[in-house]
């Protein structure tokens, strides 16, 4: 009864309230790799309360699920290396799209992308090595959504920016030289289903592997850095980024596919100038940016969806590349928030509402994190 009462109200706030979404919207991710996590209809009461009607589960669990029936929040589900690499037939993938994604459609759960994969070509942030299997299981899951008459769920794959070549200028931007004709066979396959390119962007850091001043990481940069592209100047290192990326595409010969920014936040702890106020600054002056709908210099004008990183910390999440990557969240592991952060782009003075409703991991929650598809 609780979980529909919150749906009610959720549905409607999506329904008459959208000028209060960021761009075309805005999203934000959720892990639960924590001692104490949120339940799932207590999710559904924070985006409530925020506003925030797109969401990115990295557990796709049948029980997490069920909690976003008829909520008309739009999810997007992850296809995990671990689980993609015991896929010897396209049978298998069937069974996942269709328990996972076809039945949990008929029950009302709105699927918007699944993401097969993650980051298969970076080299620089987590040191791993390349998922060699990408287009195929792409083209594998594509046909499984097409089998169960899913054609508005998109299948694609996120990357992070070390994709792309170390640039001075957003026009060199280009992809990396190692990776191109993957790249490139990875670009015709969602060009021909109409996916977006997504990238993942730690501006943290970028700015410290460029060697720029780490104000320019941020949108209100009062240092004297800044970066002239011909006719175009850029002040901070998202539009910097985003061009970057945009330059690529064009070179690629797909210079007007769609760009979602599938990660990006500031961590609060863990690295070199991650804490709390930094993180309230960058994501605060995220939010007022992209409310202006100014866009970048290659794309002016334009709204850019994207999905902050991330809901809560997740003090379970191993760290063997960093002890930031149990920082990225907006509320503590416990629903707590942190910083002040005002989804409703008024920029209000306030920390976004506390989070009522946690329980202690079980250990189904901890096979659950353990496999991320169970």
């Amino acid at each position: 009864m609780y979980r529909k009462i919150s749906s009610v109200w959720i549905s409607l706030l999506i329904l008459f309230g959208g000028e209060i979404h960021v761009g075309a919207y805005l999203g934000i991710s959720w892990g639960r790799m924590a001692t104490q996590k949120l339940v799932p209809s207590m999710i559904v009461d924070l985006l409530l309360q925020n506003g925030i009607s797109e969401l990115r589960l990295f557990q796709p669990s049948f029980h997490v699920l069920d909690a976003f029936a008829d909520t008309n929040i739009g999810l997007i589900v992850t296809l995990q290396e671990n689980y993609l690499k015991n896929v010897v037939e396209q049978k298998q993938l069937d069974d996942y799209i269709h328990e996972r994604i076809k039945v949990y459609s008929e029950k009302g759960v709105k699927f918007r992308y699944v993401y097969v994969g993650n980051e298969p070509f970076t080299k620089s942030l987590y040191m791993k090595k390349q998922f060699n299997g990408t287009i195929r299981y792409l083209n594998m899951t594509r046909e499984a959504l097409d089998k169960f008459n899913l054609p508005d769920v998109k299948a694609t794959t996120p990357h992070f920016t070390d994709v792309l070549t170390n640039v001075s200028k957003p026009s060199e931007g280009d992809f990396r030289e190692d990776i191109k004709g993957k790249m490139l066979e990875f670009l015709d396959c969602i060009n021909r289903t109409g996916a977006p390119f997504v990238i993942h962007m730690f501006p943290i850091f970028t700015v410290y592997t460029y060697g720029f001043d780490v104000d320019f990481a941020f949108f209100n940069n009062k240092s004297k850095f800044k970066i002239v592209d011909g006719n175009n100047t850029y002040t901070n290192l998202f539009t910097f980024m985003y061009d970057t990326l945009v330059s690529a595409l064009a070179k690629a010969g797909y210079g007007d596919m769609e760009i979602i920014v599938g990660q990006i936040g500031w961590p609060t702890d863990g690295y070199v100038s991650a804490n709390e106020k930094n993180a309230e600054k960058f994501n605060r002056g995220l939010l007022q940016y992209i409310a202006r709908k100014e866009g970048t210099p290659l794309r002016p004008n334009r709204d850019i969806n994207m999905y902050l990183l991330s809901l809560t910390d997740e003090n379970l999440v191993v760290t063997d590349y960093g002890p930031y990557q149990r920082h990225w969240g907006v509320y503590k592991h416990d629903g707590v928030p942190k910083y002040k952060i005002d989804f409703t782009l008024q920029n209000r003075d306030v920390k976004p509402s506390v989070a009522k409703g946690t329980t202690y991991v079980e250990l189904r929650d901890h096979l659950d994190n353990f496999l991320g598809f169970i």
